[in-house]
């Protein structure tokens, strides 16, 4: 499973054209990643793609964007452990999700 890393839409978009991708995780911790807008890239792109949007920010009004945006699953991380630390769990969960997928 190879795992790649963009710090924007561009380059989320560069990576969607690249290669075939099997799952994509955003990231929403404003205002230096605004994962909603990663999910939009990413629909407008390919509407199949199964997408993740993990943020440490709980409210109603990012919960209805990130139904409004169709994201796949989202999941809620937790405010004690930095931002970074706490999606490097949901990676590797999600690679692990993968591999069952496979097989």
């Amino acid at each position: 499973m190879e795992v790649q890393y963009v710090s924007s839409p561009r380059e989320l978009s560069e990576q969607l054209t690249a290669q075939p991708v099997h799952l994509v995780l955003c990231l929403h911790a404003p205002p230096m990643f605004d994962g909603v807008d990663a999910v939009k890239t990413v629909r407008r792109f390919d509407a199949s793609v199964p997408v993740v949007l993990a943020t440490q920010v709980q409210n109603t009004r990012i919960n209805i964007q990130a139904i409004q945006s169709q994201v796949t699953w989202s999941i809620g991380l937790p405010s004690d452990v930095p931002a970074g630390e706490a999606l490097s769990y949901v990676v590797g969960d999600a690679i692990d999700w993968l591999d069952e997928q496979a097989e």
